[in-house]
């Protein structure tokens, strides 16, 4: 009897200890890791084209200098490459889910590289899926490179549903007049 107690005031004790220094992990100077940044609530609804399917799984078109997105149900979508008019471009989304605890997506900017595409450091926006509008712009663009947009929703049962604009987008004109101004450029 005498050697299970000590057994389990010794068991009692080391419990203590594990847990002490488990809470003496951190310090209080310590910053924690920051999250990734927020889209901001607001905005105007996608503005799509005439006649554009918003019922299909996965639709993208363009509308002026606007990429225009539907997806329904959903956890991961890329869009095509494309280049910006200028060094920015501006994401407005709204989207919903039957998911009570995860009430997120993301949208995250790759550029394209011989061979394939690279993640921009830190061209990730969190955009709330609760079915309002968010707001989010990614700056520092090469209007010379080609980008594109993965959507994705971190789930591994529920899907989102809803749409995003992305605006700032280089019109077919605008490539066409670089193009001929680069063409005019070399054979001077």
């Amino acid at each position: 009897m005498k050697r299970t107690l000590l057994r389990l005031a010794a068991l009692a004790v080391a419990l203590c200890l594990a847990l002490s220094l488990t809470a003496c992990g951190g310090s209080e100077d310590e910053e924690e890791e920051p999250g990734l940044p927020q889209a901001v609530l607001g905005g105007e609804d996608v503005p799509y084209p005439e006649g554009f399917d918003t019922t299909a799984k996965y639709n993208a078109a363009m509308n002026g200098n606007t990429l225009c997105i539907a997806f329904n149900g959903i956890m991961t979508r890329t869009t095509d490459y494309f280049q910006t008019s200028g060094s920015s471009i501006t994401l407005t989304a709204a989207a919903t889910t039957e998911s009570t605890g995860l009430r997120t997506f993301k949208a995250a900017l790759w550029q394209k590289v011989e061979g394939g595409s690279i993640y921009v450091e830190g061209a990730t926006l969190e955009f709330g899926a609760d079915g309002e509008l968010y707001t989010g712009t990614f700056e520092g663009l090469d209007p010379d490179k080609e980008y594109k947009v993965t959507i994705s929703y971190d789930s591994g049962y529920y899907t989102i549903t809803g749409g995003m604009s992305i605006e700032g987008i280089a019109t077919a004109e605008e490539l066409a007049a670089r193009a001929e101004a680069a063409a005019a450029d070399t054979a001077a």
